[in-house]
């Protein structure tokens, strides 16, 4: 079962995030260059469209509302259990379970510094993009990103389990 897509922007309104969050799933502000990360999650309400438009059935009993996709990954928050819910619209059934929202933020800043990037301008750009969305912990990010180069998926794993 999921959210419909005309109550999905009301919903969002009353999840217990920051502000600036709200803002960022609503598409309702510009947050740079990492904006391109959280699309509004159309392909989520295609699956068993007209019948039933968002019908994930791989995930078992769970209410979902769509946050945002990418590269078609779809991040959901399922409204029965409270938990955040990542899969691929390929695998649907090997889902994971992110510990908070900002665990999901920071996969997109990951993306686009580690994954697409690799210049000092998409760090200068996530460190930005963090600021705007007030993710927590952005000293720990600033170290993260401090030793960039030599950065391992231990330190990666050690500041995303941080927040």
């Amino acid at each position: 079962m999921s959210v419909p897509a005309h109550k999905r922007e009301e919903l969002i309104k009353g999840l217990s995030v920051r502000p600036a969050v709200i803002c960022l799933l609503l598409n309702s502000e510009d947050f740079g260059a990492l904006a391109r990360y959280f699309e509004v999650p159309e392909y989520f309400y295609s699956k068993g469209h007209p019948e039933k438009p968002g019908d994930w059935p791989e995930l078992g009993n769970r209410d979902l509302l769509p946050l945002w996709e990418f590269s078609e990954e779809i991040y959901a928050h399922d409204l029965l259990s409270n938990e955040l819910v990542l899969f691929n619209i390929e695998c649907p059934s090997e889902y994971e379970i992110l510990g908070s929202i900002d665990q999901a933020i920071f996969k997109m800043i990951e993306l686009h510094t580690w994954e697409f990037g690799g210049e000092d301008q998409e760090v200068n750009e996530a460190i930005n993009f963090a600021e705007k969305v007030k993710l927590p912990n952005i000293s720990g990010l600033t170290n993260l990103f401090s030793k960039y180069m030599e950065c391992t998926e231990d330190m990666i794993r050690e500041y995303r389990q941080s927040l």
